[in-house]
C-alpha cells in the first residue's frame, strides 16, 4: 500500500540532505584537501559511475587520484601461492594458516606507502583486473569500493579482511564508499573493520562527506541516509580566516 507520509518524509530527508550539501560545499571549497594524493581500490570490477563521483570529489577539493586498482575476487588461491613461491623474497607469504590475511595486509601497506610494491608486482597477473596510475608515490588517503559480493571462500575472505584491517591501521584516512541503494551494502563490513564510510556518493552531500573524511583532520564515522549511519554529514572543520598585515 502506498504510504503518503513515508513518501513525504523520504522526500523531505533527501531535500534536507541536498540543502546541507550546498551549504557545506561552500565551506569545503575553502577547506579543501591541499593537493592530497589519493588512491582508490575496487574490490571487484571497477565501476565507472563511482569512479566519476570519486574523481569529481577529489577535483573539487583540490586533490588528485594518484593510482587506482581493481582486484579480481574470488581469488585463485593456487595461482597466488604459486606466483609467490617462485620468488624467494616473497615465499613466506605462500605458507601458514594466515597467509592470505598476511598477503592482504602487505598489499594494503604497499598501496599506501608506494615505493617498493613487490607483492603487487608479483601478483599483477593473478589479482589485478584494472589499473591506473603509478604505484610508487605514497598517498595521503585511500577510497575503497566493494563492487563484488561478500566473499565466502576462505582465501578470498582472508585476503579482503587483511586489506581492510591494514587500511584501517594504515595511518592515513581510509573510506569505504557506495551509491544509494547498493545491495548488499558494505557499510556494516566497513564498520566491523574500523573504516569510515559514505553510502550516498551519488549525491552532492555524499561527495562532501567523502572529502571531509579524507581530510587530515582525523574525522571518522559513517555518513549518508541509512539508519545505521552516524549522521548525514560529518562536522566540517572551521575554515581559518586569512590574516593580512598592513605596512605603515
Amino acid at each position: 500500500m502506498f504510504d503518503l507520509r513515508y513518501h513525504v518524509a523520504s522526500l523531505a530527508a533527501v531535500f534536507f540532505a541536498l540543502v546541507i550539501g550546498i551549504l557545506v560545499g561552500v565551506a569545503l571549497a575553502s577547506h579543501g584537501l591541499g593537493n592530497a594524493d589519493i588512491a582508490v581500490l575496487f574490490i571487484g570490477p571497477a565501476d565507472s559511475t563511482i569512479r566519476t563521483a570519486i574523481e569529481g570529489t577529489l577535483g573539487d577539493a583540490g586533490a588528485s587520484m594518484t593510482r587506482m586498482r581493481a582486484i579480481t575476487v574470488p581469488v585463485n588461491a593456487h595461482a597466488i601461492e604459486g606466483a609467490l613461491a617462485k620468488r624467494s623474497a616473497l615465499a613466506s607469504f605462500a605458507v601458514g594458516r594466515k597467509r592470505f590475511v598476511n598477503v592482504g595486509r602487505e598489499l594494503a601497506t604497499e598501496f599506501v606507502t608506494g615505493k617498493d610494491t613487490a607483492l603487487w608486482d608479483a601478483l599483477e597477473g593473478q589479482l589485478v583486473e584494472f589499473r591506473f596510475g603509478a604505484g610508487k608515490r605514497p598517498v595521503d588517503g585511500v577510497v575503497l569500493v566493494r563492487t563484488a559480493e561478500p566473499q565466502t571462500r576462505a582465501a578470498s575472505a582472508q585476503l579482503v579482511a587483511g586489506l581492510f584491517r591494514a587500511f584501517a591501521d594504515g595511518g592515513v584516512p581510509a573510506v569505504g564508499v557506495e551509491l544509494r541503494g547498493t545491495f548488499p551494502s558494505a557499510v556494516q563490513t566497513y564498520k566491523h573493520y574500523g573504516l569510515s564510510s559514505v553510502d550516498d556518493l551519488d549525491l552532492r552531500i555524499g561527495r562532501v562527506a567523502l572529502a571531509v573524511l579524507l581530510s587530515p583532520d582525523s574525522i571518522g564515522g559513517h555518513y549518508g541516509l541509512q539508519d545505521v549511519d552516524d549522521a548525514i554529514v560529518p562536522k566540517i572543520p572551521p575554515v581559518q580566516p586569512l590574516t593580512t598585515t598592513s605596512g605603515g
